[in-house]
Protein backbone atom coordinates (compact mmCIF):
# COMPACT_ATOMS: atom_id res chain seq x y z
CA UNK A 1 0.00 0.00 0.00
CA UNK A 2 2.95 2.32 0.57
CA UNK A 3 4.37 1.79 -2.64
CA UNK A 4 1.02 2.63 -4.42
CA UNK A 5 0.96 5.95 -2.05
CA UNK A 6 4.47 6.94 -2.75
CA UNK A 7 3.75 5.84 -6.99
CA UNK A 8 0.93 7.99 -7.32
CA UNK A 9 2.99 11.03 -5.97
CA UNK A 10 5.55 10.63 -7.92
CA UNK A 11 3.55 10.59 -11.29
CA UNK A 12 1.55 13.42 -9.68
CA UNK A 13 5.03 15.27 -9.16
CA UNK A 14 6.13 14.69 -12.85
CA UNK A 15 2.71 15.27 -14.85
CA UNK A 16 2.90 18.86 -12.49
CA UNK A 17 6.22 19.44 -13.59
CA UNK A 18 5.67 18.51 -17.33
CA UNK A 19 2.40 21.09 -17.74
CA UNK A 20 4.88 23.89 -15.98
CA UNK A 21 6.92 22.85 -18.66
CA UNK A 22 4.41 23.23 -21.59
CA UNK A 23 2.81 26.06 -20.34
CA UNK A 24 5.44 27.81 -20.17
CA UNK A 25 7.05 27.75 -23.24
CA UNK A 26 3.49 28.65 -24.40
CA UNK A 27 4.03 32.18 -22.88
CA UNK A 28 7.73 32.49 -24.22
CA UNK A 29 6.68 32.12 -27.96
CA UNK A 30 3.97 34.12 -27.96
CA UNK A 31 4.47 37.38 -30.32
CA UNK A 32 5.12 40.98 -28.59
CA UNK A 33 2.33 42.88 -28.04
CA UNK A 34 1.56 45.47 -30.95
CA UNK A 35 0.21 49.00 -30.71
CA UNK A 36 -1.23 50.50 -33.52
CA UNK A 37 -0.97 54.13 -35.16
CA UNK A 38 -4.13 55.32 -33.08
CA UNK A 39 -3.50 54.22 -29.61
CA UNK A 40 0.02 55.74 -30.66
CA UNK A 41 -1.23 58.68 -31.04
CA UNK A 42 -3.36 58.82 -27.87
CA UNK A 43 -0.85 57.22 -25.72
CA UNK A 44 2.71 57.47 -26.83
CA UNK A 45 4.09 56.36 -23.42
CA UNK A 46 2.08 53.05 -23.76
CA UNK A 47 4.26 52.22 -26.72
CA UNK A 48 7.42 52.25 -25.51
CA UNK A 49 8.90 48.37 -25.32
CA UNK A 50 6.14 47.54 -27.87
CA UNK A 51 5.92 46.70 -31.53
CA UNK A 52 4.36 49.36 -33.40
CA UNK A 53 1.67 47.85 -36.62
CA UNK A 54 1.32 50.94 -38.80
CA UNK A 55 -0.94 50.99 -41.74
CA UNK A 56 -2.36 54.20 -43.42
CA UNK A 57 -2.05 56.47 -46.45
CA UNK A 58 1.50 58.23 -47.00
CA UNK A 59 0.50 61.56 -46.63
CA UNK A 60 3.69 63.53 -47.27
CA UNK A 61 7.49 62.44 -47.97
CA UNK A 62 9.67 64.21 -46.09
CA UNK A 63 13.23 62.68 -47.36
CA UNK A 64 14.22 60.42 -49.99
CA UNK A 65 17.53 59.31 -50.32
CA UNK A 66 19.45 56.25 -49.01
CA UNK A 67 16.57 56.19 -46.88
CA UNK A 68 13.15 57.28 -46.97
CA UNK A 69 11.05 59.32 -44.21
CA UNK A 70 7.40 59.85 -44.71
CA UNK A 71 4.57 61.00 -42.99
CA UNK A 72 1.23 58.96 -42.04
CA UNK A 73 -2.20 60.18 -40.35
CA UNK A 74 -3.89 59.01 -37.34
CA UNK A 75 -7.11 60.82 -35.78
CA UNK A 76 -5.58 64.02 -37.45
CA UNK A 77 -1.92 63.64 -36.07
CA UNK A 78 1.02 62.84 -38.01
CA UNK A 79 3.16 59.71 -37.20
CA UNK A 80 6.58 59.94 -38.67
CA UNK A 81 8.49 56.34 -39.79
CA UNK A 82 12.21 56.02 -41.37
CA UNK A 83 13.55 53.00 -43.02
CA UNK A 84 16.35 52.02 -44.94
CA UNK A 85 14.41 49.10 -46.64
CA UNK A 86 14.89 49.16 -50.49
CA UNK A 87 11.37 47.75 -51.31
CA UNK A 88 9.57 50.91 -49.63
CA UNK A 89 12.38 53.41 -50.88
CA UNK A 90 11.32 52.58 -54.42
CA UNK A 91 7.80 52.16 -53.75
CA UNK A 92 6.11 54.38 -51.16
CA UNK A 93 5.34 57.83 -52.82
CA UNK A 94 2.26 60.37 -51.76
CA UNK A 95 -1.09 58.21 -51.50
CA UNK A 96 0.49 54.63 -51.75
CA UNK A 97 -0.86 52.61 -48.67
CA UNK A 98 1.70 50.88 -46.15
CA UNK A 99 1.42 48.10 -43.44
CA UNK A 100 4.51 48.39 -41.50
CA UNK A 101 6.24 47.10 -38.21
CA UNK A 102 8.66 49.22 -36.33
CA UNK A 103 9.83 50.90 -33.13
CA UNK A 104 8.46 54.02 -31.37
CA UNK A 105 11.82 55.63 -30.25
CA UNK A 106 10.83 59.29 -29.19
CA UNK A 107 8.90 62.13 -30.47
CA UNK A 108 10.56 64.89 -32.90
CA UNK A 109 9.81 67.95 -34.21
CA UNK A 110 9.53 67.63 -38.06
CA UNK A 111 8.22 69.87 -40.38
CA UNK A 112 4.50 68.66 -41.52
CA UNK A 113 2.79 70.27 -43.94
CA UNK A 114 5.99 72.98 -43.82
CA UNK A 115 5.17 73.46 -40.32
CA UNK A 116 7.13 72.49 -37.29
CA UNK A 117 5.42 69.34 -35.57
CA UNK A 118 5.94 67.22 -32.82
CA UNK A 119 5.19 63.75 -33.79
CA UNK A 120 6.02 60.29 -32.50
CA UNK A 121 9.24 58.96 -34.92
CA UNK A 122 8.80 55.44 -36.06
CA UNK A 123 11.57 53.08 -36.65
CA UNK A 124 10.73 50.71 -39.47
CA UNK A 125 12.32 47.06 -38.70
CA UNK A 126 9.84 45.16 -41.34
CA UNK A 127 8.35 46.49 -44.24
CA UNK A 128 5.75 43.73 -43.93
CA UNK A 129 4.14 43.03 -41.15
CA UNK A 130 2.34 40.50 -40.29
Amino acid sequence: MNFKIKSFFILFVFLVLVETSIESKKKTNSPPPKVNGYELVSNPSAAFGKTIQISGTVSEILYKGNSIRFLVYFSGKPVALDSDSTSLISNVQVGSYVSVCGFYLKDRELKANGTPTTMPFILVDSPDCR
